[in-house]
């Protein structure tokens, strides 16, 4: 299967793909460079692997001439529409998902990543009440506690 192309912008002599999939590859893309410099003289291949971009610089070269080129070389799968977006918290919100399904298997289901920070904040909140600073951190850690538990008990 091909790695997916993205058109990210173009005007009317340069074209840039980006291929998120290989992004950081630099052996993939030193490899495309090498296959993508056999288009012609008339096409300059500039690849960036940081970015996961190939951009073509193609003065007196059609589109249609060139994606008939890129095409016959079978590299990437072009695609004209918009890239599908990714969020940066994705990764982060995978990861905290996964240390909650491990932790309801461990202790089969009788606890979660939520009860396990409600009890910590209501640790810290007994701290700072025992340390006499009941209006300001104690109060907004319980709040933030109990607020917790509403959401899960909506979540049920």
């Amino acid at each position: 299967m091909l790695p997916k192309a993205y058109i990210v912008h173009q005007t009317r002599d340069r074209v840039r793909f980006r291929i998120k999939a290989k992004r950081k590859d630099s052996e993939f893309f030193d490899l495309l460079g090498t296959r993508l410099k056999s288009i012609s003289e008339e096409v300059e291949v500039r690849v960036n692997d940081a970015l996961g971009t190939v951009l073509f610089i193609h003065p007196g070269v059609a589109y249609a001439d060139l994606f008939a080129d890129l095409d016959q070389l079978e590299v990437f799968e072009i695609f004209d529409e918009r890239e599908p977006e990714t969020y940066a918290l994705t990764p982060v919100i995978w990861s905290v998902k996964k240390i909650n399904q491990a932790i309801a298997a461990a202790t089969s289901g009788g606890v979660d990543l939520r009860t396990l920070l409600f009890v910590a904040a209501a640790v810290i909140a007994i701290r700072q009440i025992r340390r006499g600073e009941l209006f300001s951190p104690a109060f907004t850690i319980i709040w933030s506690a109990m607020d917790m538990v509403a959401r899960a008990s909506k979540e049920i």
